[in-house]
């Protein structure tokens, strides 16, 4: 029950081939370090990423001190933000190993209490963080690309925490499409936040001129020149777009003349051209792949047959087309060097993804040309994904294949390994989608009742747990539907012990410990659950031998069920009661034992 993290999220984006250097902006985020953020505020499509990516890759390989000041070097972190991070675990995990990568005083075990935890427990994890960085760390950078993205409360208010408290040796800079809800007044009157902003960004037409005439290979007049910067005003994405649509014309000027219109009409007018000007092969490979955020060979194999791609590019092999190549990560390779908009992700180029604005485009032709096919498509997509680990996209292409009946069996197959790991929030955002499957699917509406309970919506606990009551009360009591009835219990014992009535905690989790098995792994779990929440109940009534009894069976349950996350949380609890009693060396030899269960490769 391990999660699996997309790492090229963690890597600095490769410098393009077609890059124009900035000093003039480079500059300016080298002395915006001695300020606590740097905000890159602008639309999509004005060079915030590839901007800052290599800003760092300068800064990190050759840094310039001040004139009579030491070399300093300055490290850097980055991840990419997606929409499935606003889970605040998600958040978290993902912030811990990017964080880890270059602050070597980091506890390698952090990650390991994101298990479980509660939303009031965030605040002392970022405590934590603040203080094991601000004691060892060399100075850094962590970069947070597509912080637009971030809607979730409470990330917002880690950030702000973190903000509030920054370490010395840190400094944060957010890429963003839109002004994030941070307290940035405040910061601004502090002088602790640097602004760069689309005017800035925007390319000046001595940057126009370096970049179509020396970088794309144009041959433009300086009223060309001119016109395009009049015509783009410097949006960096317009240029590029339209740099590629003029290679290998001969009319400049018409193109030129007739390059007008407001951003969404020439994304539109540029992507007819620039699909136009590439082989079928080409076309038909963008227009399928545009559907997925990140892309690889197999990934790419899966999505598209070979016998399809043969059979379009048996129609396309002209003496001037450029040949298929021989296989999906020799194409993703061929249009990274024809300069389609494609950028890697990782330093073996393995990973890739296509510009934002270009994947919007070629998206948005799809859907007017095939929109048939966009179901299977996403089908496709979903079983490589889940086959290779990554079900948070599994579901969500099934969702976009509109396949509720596949993603219900997604949610109800891994919603209680999600649970167990804290991702409630994704959970409940799962069940939510296929919400209209919960009357027939009792697994759903229990996961529900978890969630809602983890979550601290007690109120809602109950009527959720009786709904799927009511869907198998006429079932036979076979194994599957005492194992339901058995995570039912241990659910209303944990609202119980939440709410502070310890008897009715411990008669739920006692009833849970008659219906479930000791058989399989989940049910094992479960019951180690209840045990640990008997020995929570028999401590809020004082009863403390029974506490540890309980505490010592439930670390023996999880052991048994290989639940190592359960085993920690179980081991924790059984030292914190040995130390209430005053039993201080025994307490102290079960820590190290569960701090070392903690820092398992598992």
């Amino acid at each position: 029950m391990h999660t699996t993290l997309l790492t090229t999220k963690l890597y600095v984006p490769l410098p393009s081939e077609t890059l124009v250097l900035r000093p003039r902006l480079t500059t300016a985020l080298s002395n915006a370090l001695t300020h606590c953020l740097t905000l890159v505020s602008a639309p999509a499509g004005y060079g915030k990423t590839t901007l800052v990516s290599n800003w760092l890759r300068t800064l990190t390989s050759d840094p310039s001190p001040a004139e009579g000041e030491g070399r300093v070097e300055v490290r850097a972190a980055w991840l990419s933000l997606d929409e499935g991070d606003n889970d605040p675990i998600s958040f978290l995990h993902y912030l811990l190993s990017a964080l880890q990568r270059i602050v070597p005083c980091l506890r390698v075990d952090l990650v390991g209490t994101l298990q479980g935890m509660q939303p009031t427990q965030f605040d002392a994890l970022m405590s934590l963080l603040v203080n094991e960085v601000t004691e060892g760390a060399a100075p850094f950078v962590l970069v947070l690309d597509d912080f637009h993205v971030i809607q979730a409360p409470p990330i917002l208010e880690m950030v702000t925490f973190l903000l509030e408290h920054m370490p010395p040796q840190m400094h944060l800079v957010l890429l963003s499409r839109s002004d994030p809800p941070l307290p940035l007044a405040r910061l601004r009157a502090r002088n602790q936040l640097v602004d760069i902003r689309a005017d800035q960004l925007r390319f000046t037409l001595d940057e126009i001129a370096v970049f179509l005439n020396q970088v794309m290979g144009l041959k433009l007049s300086a009223d060309h020149i001119a016109a395009m910067e009049a015509r783009t005003e410097g949006w960096i994405a317009g240029l590029q777009l339209a740099a590629v649509s003029m290679q290998g014309l001969t009319d400049l000027h018409h193109f030129v003349s007739a390059f007008t219109g407001s951003h969404y009409y020439i994304m539109d007018y540029l992507t007819e051209e620039v699909l136009k000007s590439q082989p079928e092969w080409v076309r038909f490979f963008l227009l399928q792949t545009s559907i997925l955020d990140r892309m690889c060979g197999p990934l790419c194999n899966a999505l598209l047959t070979a016998d399809e791609e043969r059979r379009i590019a048996s129609r396309d092999q002209g003496p001037s087309s450029p040949a298929l190549p021989p296989s999906f990560t020799s194409v993703l390779e061929y249009l990274e060097r024809a300069n389609l908009f494609l950028i890697p992700l990782d330093d073996e180029r393995r990973w890739y993804r296509y510009h934002h604005l270009f994947s919007d485009m070629l998206k948005r032709r799809l859907e007017h040309l095939f929109p048939h096919q966009l179901p299977e498509l996403h089908r496709r997509a979903s079983h490589w994904y889940e086959q290779n680990g990554f079900v948070s996209e599994a579901t969500q292409h099934a969702l976009l294949a509109g396949d509720r009946h596949r993603a219900t069996q997604l949610v109800e197959q891994h919603g209680c390994q999600l649970m167990m790991r804290g991702e409630v929030v994704t959970l409940l955002k799962w069940i939510e989608a296929v919400e209209s499957h919960a009357q027939t699917h009792p697994w759903l509406a229990i996961q529900k009742a978890w969630a809602l309970s983890l979550t601290g919506h007690v109120e809602r606990v109950e009527p959720t747990l009786q709904a799927a009551e009511n869907m198998i009360s006429s079932l036979e009591p076979t194994l599957e539907v005492r194992i339901l009835l058995g995570t039912m219990a241990a659910a209303r014992a944990h609202a119980a012990n939440i709410q502070g009535e310890a008897h009715l905690a411990a008669d739920f989790a006692r009833q849970a410990l008659e219906y479930l098995p000791d058989s399989d792994p989940f049910p094992c779990s479960i019951r180690s659950v209840a045990t640990s929440l008997l020995g929570d109940a028999s401590w809020m009534s004082g009863k403390l031998e029974e506490a540890e009894r309980a505490y010592t069976e439930a670390l023996r349950i999880s052991r048994l069920a290989e639940n190592v996350h359960m085993a920690i949380i179980t081991n924790s609890a059984r030292a914190d009661l040995l130390m209430q009693r005053g039993r201080l060396h025994q307490a102290a030899r079960i820590y190290s034992e569960t701090l070392e269960m903690a820092t398992r490769p598992d």
